[in-house]
């Protein structure tokens, strides 16, 4: 009886937790770091071999890493280019958002990280999304979308077995309509990719332009 009672309230601690570990946020803010700073961690992260010696070297920023590139985490925006990187195959066409990404599109990037251009059963992030005055389909309006207990969590991280005939080469060549990838200034505000002198390891980092540095 007490074990019983004792994983009642287990159980019913970990749902609290999740539940209050919700944020909500406007769209423009999909870029601004404080927000995602303020924001719930995201349930799946991409730390490599070099993440601490990159956060390091700039200024204690998070870096992911995927196929030997790292990406600095800043923002959902950033979150969210690594994500349709690493997990394209749960996606429509991830060219689209790495378009709106390089151009700096909030409403672009959210709106189809908000879509069914998602396929994921639950998001890696516990954050809903405001599109105020702005008709368009939001998957995140509520929580439903929102893994609410580690065993949720598991089905994000496995779920890329659902998706084993997806054409990763077709799904990132297609850019938005009236729009070719060789047109794109992938400048993004002073964003760049360093090749660090000692590795083949690139990083993409966003914010102030920076200069190759050695990885130990």
């Amino acid at each position: 009886m007490k074990k019983a009672l004792l994983l009642t309230m287990v159980l019913f601690t970990c749902q609290f937790v999740f539940s209050q570990s919700i944020t909500t946020i406007n769209y423009f803010k999909w870029s601004d770091p404080t927000t995602f700073k303020l924001s719930p961690s995201p349930y799946i992260k991409g730390y490599g071999h070099y993440s601490d010696s990159l956060s390091n070297i700039f200024d204690d920023k998070d870096f992911y890493e995927f196929n030997n590139e790292y990406y600095c985490i800043e923002s959902w925006a950033d979150y969210y280019y690594w994500y349709t990187k690493k997990y394209w195959h749960q996606f429509d066409n991830p060219a689209v958002y790495e378009y709106y990404y390089w151009t700096k599109n909030d409403l672009g990037m959210a709106s189809y990280i908000a879509s069914y251009n998602y396929h994921g059963k639950y998001y890696p992030s516990s954050i809903k999304l405001i599109f105020k005055d702005v008709a368009i389909t939001n998957r995140l309006s509520s929580n439903i979308y929102i893994a609410k207990n580690e065993n949720q969590i598991t089905q994000l991280k496995d779920q890329k077995q659902h998706y084993k005939t997806a054409n990763k080469q077709a799904s990132q060549q297609k850019w938005p309509s009236g729009h070719s990838q060789r047109g794109i200034n992938t400048n993004r505000g002073s964003s760049n990719r360093v090749q660090p002198a000692t590795t083949s390891t690139s990083v993409v980092t966003s914010g102030t332009r920076t200069q190759s540095k050695n990885i130990k």
